[in-house]
This record gives C-alpha cells, sequence and structure tokens, in this order.
C-alpha cells in the first residue's frame, strides 16, 4: 500500500465517494435513522473466531503474519465498520431532508466533483456500441449522486466557492511541452481538500459499496491513466536532462525503475475495482476508442482489421498505452515453453536512432515501437528462462518474466515498455550513451580492485575483515560476466537447435538498448565498490589520517600546494565526518586531541616518550571511521545490489526522503533547477527542510512545503533530486583515495622517521599498518613541552608538497560524476594537472 501523499487522482475520487456516504450514514443516525441499510457492524480490532488449532500452511502464513511488522496506516476512528449500498443513498437523503438539517459546504463541493467526474465518462460511454444495461444503470449510474444533489440542494449552505466543474473531459493530462512552473501564491494559500466529516460524536466508520460496472471501470481506468501519464512525462524530462547532462545514468535509472513499481502498486490498489474479465487490456482498448471517437473519428475508422489500429491514430494509442498493449499481447501470442524464438531483424524490422523517430507518420512510428520491443523481449526473454544467476532484473524484465509464466499481461508491464520506448526515442542517437557510460565506470572500478589487491598484497591488518579479498575477486568474477555476456552464446546454440541463422547483433546489446539495465548495474557495482572502499579506508585509518595532517599543515600556512583530491574528499563528505563536532580544529592541542579520537588512540600511549611496543596504539573505543551517509541511494541496496527482487516500495522510504528533504521542495523541471547541493551534515540537512524553489530571477527564499500536495509525479522529482544530490558521495573512488593517501603516508614517515625516532626512540612504530599513527605522533611533538618541536610537522609539509608536484596523472576526482556539485573545474588533462599543483 502506497503512503497516503502518493495516492492517485483514483484513490481521491473514491475518498470523495467514501466520505459522501460517510456522512449521509452518520448524519442520518445522529438524527435517529434506523434501518436495515445499515448492516451489522464489524467492529475494529476484533480477532477472528478460530476453530481449534490452526495447521500447516494456515498455521504457518499466521505466524508470518505475527512476525511481520504492523503496516503503515492512516490514523482512523475507532468504532464498527459499515458498508453502505449505493441503492441506499436516496433513502439516507430523504430521511435527512425530512429532519431539515443543514447541508456543510464541504459535503456539497464534494458531492460535486463526483458528479462531475462520473457525468463527462458516462457521456462518453454513450458513443460506444456498448451501453450499460437498465439494471447496470439503475445501480450504479451518476444519477444517484444528482438525486441526491437534487434532495437536499434547499438545505446546502451557499457555495459560491466550490470547485468548478471540468470543461475539458479529456483524457489528455499532459505536461505542455514538460515545463513547469512555480505555483501562484494564490494557489500555495489555498486550503487543502476540504471532506464532510462523520457526526460529532460518531466513531464509526462509514465506506461506500464498491461500484463494479463498465462505467465505474471506465472511470477509474481513465482518472488512473492520467496519473499514469503524468508520470510518463516526468520520467522523459528526467531522461532529457540526463541526456543534457544534468542527471546521473544511475539516479536516473533508480528513478525510472521506482516509477514502474509505483504503478504496479497503485494498479493493485485499484484492481479490485476494475470489471476486468478479460485483463487490463481490453479496458484499455475500449479507453482507445472513446478517446478516438472524442476526438471526432468514426468507428470504422478506429480499428484497422489488420493491423489493430489506425496508424493515424497513434498519438491517441501512445497516451492510452494501447500501442505498447498490442506489441506485449503480439509476443506473448507468439511465444512457447519450449521455444525462445528469437525476433530478428529481418522480420520485425531496425530501428535507427538517426531517422528521427518524431518526423515520422504514426506508420513508420509504430513499425519502430515493434522493431525496439520486439528486440528487447528477445533478449530478456532468454535471461529470465536461461540464466537465473542474472545479477539485475529491472520491472520491465520483471513483467516480461510475468507474462512469460502466466500467460497474462499486467498494466506495470504495459506501462514499463511505453517508458522504454519514451526513453529510447528522448535519447535518439544518444542511445547507447548509458552503455558507454557504465562499461567505462565499471572498467576503472575493476581495474582499481586488480591495482588495490596488488597493493596490498604483502600488508595485512587485524581491522580489515578476513572475507575482505574474497569479496573483492568475487566483484571481479561479477564483472568478467558482465563482460562476457553470455547471453548471445546462448542465443547462437538456440538458433543451431533449431537451424535459424544467428543474429547479427552487438555484444551486450541488452545493455545497449536499455538504459534502465545498464543505469542499474551501474548503481550495483557502485555499491559494492563503494563499500569495499570505505571498509578499506577505515582499517587503515588512511584517508582521515591525511585529512587531519593537511589541515594541521595548512593551518599554519607550511604548505601552499592545494590537494584537489583531498579537497574533493572532504567537500563531499563533509567536516563531520572527519572532526567531533564537525569543526576542524585551529590550535595543535585541538588538532591532536582530534585526532586521537577519531584514530581511536589513546592519549596516554602517544603521551609517552617510550612506547610499549606490546601495547596496541587503537584503544578497545575502536577508531572513528568514515561512514559516506548516502540514506537515499543506500535505501535502493536491497532491491538492486542484492539482488532482491521482492522487494517492494516501502511508504516508509518516501517518508525519509520528505524527513530529510535532500531535494527543494516543489523544483520547477528547468535546467536552472540542477544544480543540487551537497548534503555535508546534519545540521545542513536540517537547515534544508521547507527549502523550495521561488521564481526565475527572484532567488531562493524559505517557505513551509505543504506535503498533502505531493503525488507520485512530484515525489519522484523529489527523489531524483536526492539521488542526485547524494551521486558524488555514493560514487567517490575510496579505494583509490586511500592508496593515494597510503602513499603519503609512507612520503611522511620515511622524511620524519630520523626525527621521530629521535624524540620517541624506534619503538614509536611497530609495522607499515600502524602508518597513519605517524600523524598523531608529529601532533604530539609539535604540542610537547612549553615550545613543542615543529620539525618533524615541517618535514611532513615537505613531504607532502613533493608527493603533490610528483603525483601525475588525471586527478581521481575527474572520473566520477561530481563536477558540476564541487563548485570547481577539475583538470582532466595531464599537463593541466600538473599546472594547478605547480607551487
Amino acid at each position: 500500500m502506497l503512503p497516503p501523499e502518493l495516492l492517485s487522482e483514483y484513490q481521491r475520487y473514491k475518498h470523495d465517494t467514501n466520505s459522501i456516504a460517510s456522512w449521509l450514514a452518520s448524519t442520518a443516525r445522529s438524527l435517529g435513522f434506523t434501518s436495515s441499510a445499515l448492516p451489522p457492524a464489524t467492529v475494529s480490532g476484533d480477532k477472528p473466531e478460530t476453530k481449534g488449532r490452526l495447521k500447516g500452511k494456515a498455521r504457518q502464513l499466521a505466524k508470518e503474519k505475527a512476525a511481520s511488522p504492523p503496516p503503515v496506516k492512516d490514523e482512523q476512528p475507532v468504532g464498527p465498520n459499515y458498508i453502505i449500498g449505493i441503492q441506499d443513498y436516496i433513502t439516507l437523503a430523504e430521511y435527512i431532508a425530512s429532519k431539515s438539517a443543514p447541508v456543510p459546504r464541504a459535503f456539497t463541493t464534494t458531492l460535486n466533483r463526483v458528479i462531475t467526474a462520473r457525468t463527462r465518462f458516462y457521456s462518453k460511454l454513450e458513443k460506444y456500441d456498448k451501453v450499460p444495461d437498465e439494471d447496470d444503470d439503475a445501480k450504479h449510474k451518476y444519477f444517484i449522486h444528482e438525486g441526491v444533489r437534487e434532495i437536499l440542494e434547499p438545505l446546502m449552505e451557499d457555495d459560491k466557492d466550490q470547485e468548478a466543474p471540468i470543461s475539458n473531459p479529456s483524457l489528455h493530462n499532459r505536461f505542455d511541452k514538460l515545463e513547469l512552473h512555480e505555483p501562484s501564491q494564490a494557489f500555495l494559500e489555498t486550503p487543502d481538500v476540504e471532506r464532510p466529516s462523520n457526526f460529532e460524536g460518531d466513531e464509526a466508520t462509514y465506506v461506500a459499496e464498491a461500484m463494479a460496472s463498465i462505467l465505474d471501470s471506465i472511470v477509474t481506468l481513465t482518472i488512473f491513466l492520467n496519473n499514469v501519464n503524468d508520470i510518463r512525462d516526468h520520467l522523459k524530462w528526467v531522461w532529457l536532462n540526463y541526456k543534457n547532462g544534468g542527471f546521473d545514468l544511475a539516479a536516473a535509472a533508480i528513478t525510472t525503475n521506482t516509477a514502474i513499481e509505483i504503478v504496479r502498486q497503485m494498479m493493485e490498489d485499484i484492481e479490485p475495482s476494475l470489471k476486468l474479465d478479460d485483463g487490463v487490456g481490453p479496458m484499455i482498448k475500449k479507453i482507445y476508442m472513446l478517446q478516438c471517437l472524442e476526438e471526432g473519428r468514426s468507428m470504422k475508422d478506429i480499428i484497422d482489421p489488420n493491423n489493430n489500429v489506425n496508424y493515424d491514430t497513434y498519438d491517441t494509442a501512445s497516451d492510452t498505452f494501447f500501442t505498447a498493449y498490442i506489441i506485449l499481447r503480439d509476443c506473448r501470442h507468439i511465444l512457447r515453453p519450449d521455444n525462445i524464438l528469437l525476433f530478428q531483424g529481418s522480420k520485425f524490422g531496425y530501428y535507427d536512432p538517426t531517422s528521427g523517430h518524431d518526423q515520422k507518420t504514426g506508420h513508420q512510428k509504430h513499425k519502430d515501437d515493434r522493431a525496439v520491443l520486439m528486440s528487447f523481449c528477445s533478449q530478456a526473454i532468454t535471461i529470465v528462462r536461461e540464466m537465473k544467476k542474472w545479477p539485475i532484473q529491472d520491472e520491465f524484465m520483471r513483467g516480461i518474466n510475468e507474462i512469460d509464466k502466466t500467460k497474462e499481461i499486467p498494466f506495470y508491464a504495459i506501462f514499463a515498455a511505453q517508458v522504454f520506448l519514451d526513453i529510447t526515442y528522448t535519447l535518439g542517437e544518444d542511445i547507447e550513451k548509458p552503455f558507454h557510460t557504465m562499461h567505462e565506470q565499471i572498467a576503472a572500478m575493476d581495474d582499481d580492485i586488480g591495482l588495490h589487491l596488488e597493493f596490498h598484497s604483502q600488508l595485512t591488518t587485524a581491522r580489515l575483515p578476513a572475507l575482505y579479498d574474497q569479496i573483492l575477486r568475487k566483484f571481479q568474477d561479477c564483472v568478467q560476466l558482465i563482460y562476457r555476456d553470455p547471453v548471445p552464446k546462448l542465443q547462437s546454440r538456440i538458433d543451431r537447435d533449431d537451424g535459424i541463422p544467428a543474429p547479427d547483433e552487438k555484444n551486450q546489446q541488452i545493455f545497449r538498448a536499455s538504459p534502465v539495465i545498464s543505469g542499474i548495474l551501474l548503481y550495483l557495482f557502485r555499491a559494492h565498490y563503494r563499500r569495499a572502499g570505505i571498509v578499506a579506508a577505515n582499517a587503515w585509518i588512511s584517508i582521515q589520517s591525511c585529512q587531519h595532517l593537511f589541515n594541521a599543515l595548512g593551518q599554519h600556512l607550511m604548505i601552499k600546494c592545494p590537494w584537489s583530491d583531498m579537497n574533493a574528499a572532504y567537500k563531499i563528505l563533509g567536516a563531520s565526518e572527519f572532526y567531533s563536532g564537525g569543526v576542524p580544529p585551529t590550535s595543535l592541542e585541538d588538532m591532536y586531541t582530534k585526532f586521537c579520537f577519531r584514530a581511536g588512540t589513546s592519549a596516554t600511549i602517544m603521551g609517552s616518550r617510550i612506547r610499549n611496543q606490546n601495547v596496541s596504539l587503537v584503544s578497545r573505543a575502536g577508531t572513528r571511521g568514515i561512514t559516506a551517509a548516502s540514506p537515499v541511494q543506500c535505501m535502493f541496496e536491497a532491491r538492486h545490489a542484492h539482488c532482491n527482487t521482492h522487494v517492494e516500495v516501502n511508504p516508509g522510504n518516501f517518508h525519509e526522503i520528505r524527513k530529510l528533504n535532500l531535494s527543494y521542495q516543489g523544483a520547477p523541471m528547468e535546467d536552472d533547477a540542477l544544480d543540487t547541493d551537497q548534503i555535508e551534515d546534519s545540521k545542513k540537512i536540517k537547515w534544508k527542510r521547507g527549502k523550495r524553489w521561488s521564481n526565475k530571477g527572484q532567488g531562493r527564499r524559505k517557505t513551509t512545503a505543504k506535503s498533502e500536495n505531493l503525488n507520485p509525479s512530484k515525489m519522484l522529482e523529489h527523489l531524483i533530486l536526492a539521488l542526485q544530490a547524494e551521486t558524488p558521495r555514493f560514487s567517490f573512488p575510496y579505494l583509490k583515495f586511500h592508496r593515494r593517501c597510503w602513499r603519503v603516508l609512507r612520503a611522511v614517515k620515511e622524511s620524519c622517521d630520523t626525527l621521530l625516532r629521535q624524540i620517541y626512540t624506534p619503538a614509536y612504530i611497530n609495522d607499515e599498518d600502524e602508518l597513519p599513527f605517524v600523524v598523531g605522533w608529529i601532533l604530539r611533538a609539535a604540542v610537547g613541552g612549553r615550545h613543542g618541536d615543529l620539525r618533524p610537522l615541517q618535514e611532513a609539509a615537505k613531504a607532502l608538497e613533493t608527493y603533490i608536484q610528483s603525483e601525475t596523472g588525471i586527478p581521481i576526482v575527474s572520473n566520477i560524476p561530481i563536477q558540476p556539485l564541487l563548485g570547481e573545474k577539475i583538470k582532466e588533462t595531464e599537463d593541466e594537472s600538473e599546472s594547478e599543483n605547480d607551487c
């Protein structure tokens, strides 16, 4: 179940109908109404009667239910529950009218909204060849609500400010050229939707009888499609900004996959109210035909008997998801349990990304749709049937798997297919850009892990988990599996068995065709690589000790060369990851104290002139490592990085995004709104709460965000901005930076060793895994005595400057998507890097 702020317009329509039933029943009862119209109540919280001890499956299900945490629910009145029949509305209204009870404005407004919604759809349905029969009309037609209004109208309060009826009942509820503008102040000050409440003291819950006529199904599904099309347009905006360099690939892919999961849950919520004897597809066809009728087409012009859709109606078929449905239907028809059936281009055609899809005719666009979807289905079917250990599965592949197993076409698969097409045409000639981005970044991670294993092949520490190296090698094995791409080999084997020539396609075709799968795979490897890097950096205490040294040298003006990688790491992680209290120390005493605290060492041990070699430098409290907290990114680890395909969209996740508010509330979908800020610490997170974007050119101002106005599309907008804000921290190459910091520590130790031996004797360090504590000894020397010994600190400055000047190659931060967020240009060539480091 989705949280209240993600409810679709259908759910609000449903709440309106329940509010009408609730007010009628509660008010009538308060006036003395007693009738069988209110069936026996089911008291909330009563336990179901059971006979004897549960056994078998029933007992297991009861255990699982008891062990599972209670679902997140809205607060509801405590009391009996009643279902109010549609046929009882008139009876209740007449009784209230006989008592001359006043009707509140909230009831009038809510009733008018429901009548407006139902009236406009019935006028369309009358044009169709299958109009509901008289019995169905008598039970469910909109005039029941009109009858209620007619009866109670003399008692209604003046409602001059009520919502105006919707004048354009068209299905199209799309953004104009994908642009959103700042809402007016009048809109922001508009009160939330008000519905009538129960009579004071009535704690019962009244629910309107569920309606299941063709009319109600069309009303429900049309409202639902309007919401889904809003989500679809937001996803186009996401990928358009990815194409223009505004969004990270993994953030765009996770947002898209989450959107499909949301749509799946929305459909699960409304499905009980739909009359879907033959599935959702035939109902989509009815809505498509009704939309065509409203556009002025005749019935004979709508459906082409040979092609299922008139190509002149391509845009309407796309808006109603009818095109995606019929292609998936055709795909399902030709699938056989014993045959994967490769959809080769010779049969279904090829899509040319450079051909300009938007300028084509409806017939040409339909051919592109078939070529794109059939080709992807071929790859997906091969994977879901033949490769049980495939590392990732997005919602589209999940839908194809469900179609293959059940032969039913769920709506989320239809939506995923249409989104797949939208992304393909939005990216156009750049359709393989996500694949190349993913391939390059995964190759860099793979190479870096190999270098790390080689770097530490002769060095161990008790602070590092014993299975750490095995985990890294498993990571490399997974990368090699992707590189080998076993799909073409499987398809070639199937081809040979069937006597079909193998299709001539590029390797890793499924990643080239699907930006979402490429992005999710990139996220998967980033998550594992990030975890490996943080574990290594914390075990060796490398990054933090170098930052403490760099701060000490900078505070005393002993070094003038910029260390671009450390500056980037410090800005990405924030001061709180290095210093208690989140404030860099300025005095030598504070520098020494804060280093000891972070390194987990004892001030007593390091304060001694002669160290006992049998005593560890690390205290029982242990080190305080970096966490690189990325709460929104990490929400999706169980779903993607750990290959758990059963994780659902959790309402708590969206509540957490709202709570942290990592992005600006209500950011307009414009290019200049994409300079998302870094979240450095908890204080900055709190500072961002309630922040929103102002009108263009007026700067930023603080207002209170109205969470009640959030909907699925708006929440996805918050999600992509939050993911984008966390991308630098999540994708930073901690493993590579750890090795560079370790080289710095080696250079510092070698430079200061003679002096430190004189001050502390050779016992100050036992093994190389204690290298980070050289920083502590240097700071201790500077603090000790009446004047302190600054010579080791000065030698450390020389060593660090020499390292920075001699370090060649591209800075590590130049290969991760953080440059727009750092506020500084990262040099990308060796010559530029050397000139920047020139002291």
